[in-house]
């Protein structure tokens, strides 16, 4: 949004899509010798697609003067908002691929787990849709030249960051009340298995060790 305000919406959108097709690639190979993480996430393939539609657009529009820059940020959170919709409905909520690394194979099966990423993501959904409304709201009135300067610096801007970054910082808190609720445990909760053949190896060695001064005194 900044990038298409300060320079263009072309070199805005074609470098968000730039941004996010790289992230698909790390992702694709870093989950080729990680398995535990996922080979795609839905918010990186939605946004891929989203900014190269608008780009595809941007040039169709090109002989009006390119894509309108104010309808960058509403689409994009309202993107992301379908997006969780969707992740969820089809029962794969995109918070389950972004923590299914911090849990074994078991916990990530179990039904615990699926409901703490569903809140999580119901959560986030609540987030975009504040920050979808704050960003057409702001496009709405871009033509009040008595509004459009305050409204889309705070409400077309400060806001939807502000509600991202409060989310982030909220996420964890949330996420750790819900483990504690449903029981999760990650990865770093679950106490190793204590290895008893170190102390089975040494028993055995003083039993005979015993046996052997036992039968050497039957000697003598």
């Amino acid at each position: 949004h900044i990038l298409a305000r300060t320079v263009n919406a072309t070199v805005a959108v074609w470098t968000a899509f730039g941004m996010n097709a790289s992230q698909i690639v790390l992702e694709y190979f870093h989950s080729t010798y990680k398995p535990q993480y996922p080979s795609w996430t839905w918010l990186s393939s939605a946004q891929t697609l989203t900014f190269f539609g608008l780009g595809v657009a941007d040039a169709a529009l090109r002989c009006r003067g390119g894509l309108d820059p104010a309808l960058l940020s509403p689409v994009v959170f309202s993107v992301l908002l379908a997006t969780a919709c969707l992740s969820v409905a089809v029962g794969m909520p995109f918070t389950k691929q972004l923590t299914q690394h911090r849990v074994s194979d078991e916990v990530r099966q179990s039904d615990g787990f699926h409901r703490l990423t569903v809140v999580l993501a119901v959560f986030w959904m609540g987030l975009f849709a504040t920050a979808a409304g704050c960003a057409w709201a702001a496009y709405a009135v871009q033509n009040d030249e008595s509004l459009a300067h305050a409204v889309h610096a705070v409400v077309g801007t400060a806001l939807p960051l502000a509600v991202m970054a409060g989310g982030v910082l909220a996420t964890p808190v949330i996420g750790k009340a819900l483990k504690a609720k449903y029981g999760v445990k990650g990865i770093a909760d679950v106490e190793p298995e204590k290895d008893d053949s170190g102390e089975e190896e040494a028993e055995n060695a003083n039993d005979n060790d015993q046996d052997t001064e036992a039968y050497a005194s039957n000697l003598v």
